[in-house]
């Protein structure tokens, strides 16, 4: 979680190559841990990293939108 975190604050500051760093550091612990689970933090990272990709590969960053928000919206509404 804290990588993520960092991740944004760089994000926020402006230096996106760390950005990205932490925030695709932060994905891969989590999906190591968790393996093929849908977890809210995993679709807040995809979220957060899609836009990363826009100019580099417009493909990955739609597939991080929509993979991203489908597994919020799905754990959004666990809680609702």
């Amino acid at each position: 979680y804290t990588l993520g975190q960092l991740g944004i604050a760089y994000k926020i500051l402006g230096n996106r190559e760390k950005a990205k760093e932490y925030l695709e550091k932060s994905l891969a612990l989590y999906q190591s841990y968790y393996g093929k689970k849908e977890r809210i933090e995993i679709g807040w990272l995809l979220i957060n990293l899609a836009p990363f990709y826009r100019k580099v590969d417009y493909q990955k960053t739609q597939e991080y939108f929509q993979k991203g928000l489908t597994i919020y919206q799905k754990c959004v509404k666990k809680f609702i």
